[in-house]
């Protein structure tokens, strides 16, 4: 065997680029109910000396990527169950996240209410939130049935992380009528263009002298997103 063989074969047996690969599917069209004690711990108690809590500063800004600019996401309905559906109806489906960038991400990824606070001083909780927005060309957001993600570093597995090329499936449900009752914004029959866009936030929450601040803050700049639509036929 010569040198040029040598090498042809060498370079042959190096490894290829890794290939994506789902790593997780949830279920979001199961509401999850707290139970008793838990809805026990919902109803907070203000801390000793504070009879009510008074409203305090409401705060509202936005997380910024750590590397070098947005981390770039495709958020696309892959499935739903019926191609033709009447206004007003429910609609099943499913939903892929895939992380289409160089850089790792983490995203909220528990339906329990109760990650909120749990491990958390009560006074003080931060957590992240998610939750999947239907869009429909002509009318805007639609009405979800889907319940949103909950995450906090305080409680173990309640954050995902997504390696760059790996997906999610969510399963969802949603209702071809508008989320706002706006007059004048309805759901035309016809054809229609159909797109899911992933929003998360950051969330603070901090009791002190007896009134509460929250602060907000967004993932808007944090992802570049696709969103491809789809067609669905409305009766």
């Amino acid at each position: 065997m010569n040198r040029t063989t040598l090498v042809a074969v060498c370079f042959c047996l190096l490894p290829g680029p890794a290939r994506g690969q789902q790593i997780g599917t949830v279920d979001l069209t199961q509401q999850t109910k707290l139970s008793e004690s838990a809805q026990e711990k919902e109803k907070y108690q203000p801390p000793k000396g504070c009879k009510n809590l008074l409203p305090g500063d409401i705060a509202d800004g936005a997380v910024s990527p750590p590397e070098h600019g947005p981390h770039e996401i495709v958020v696309e309905i892959v499935k739903i169950n019926a191609e033709n559906a009447a206004v007003g109806s429910d609609v099943q489906g499913e939903v892929r996240l895939q992380n289409s960038g160089e850089y790792s991400i983490q995203i909220p990824w528990s339906t329990d209410p109760q990650t909120m606070w749990q491990g958390q001083d009560p006074n003080y909780l931060e957590w992240d939130y998610g939750y999947l927005s239907f869009d429909l060309q002509g009318t805007g957001s639609l009405k979800t049935l889907s319940q949103p993600l909950h995450g906090s570093k305080y409680v173990a597995g309640s954050m995902l992380t997504i390696q760059p090329g790996e997906w999610i499936t969510f399963k969802v449900k949603f209702k071809l009528e508008p989320e706002d009752p706006i007059p004048g914004r309805v759901v035309n029959q016809g054809e229609g263009q159909l797109q899911v866009g992933w929003v998360q936030t950051l969330n603070a929450w901090n009791v002190h002298n007896c009134s509460v601040a929250h602060a907000f803050f967004q993932y808007r700049g944090y992802y570049d997103q696709q969103n491809p639509p789809i067609t669905i036929k409305i009766n």
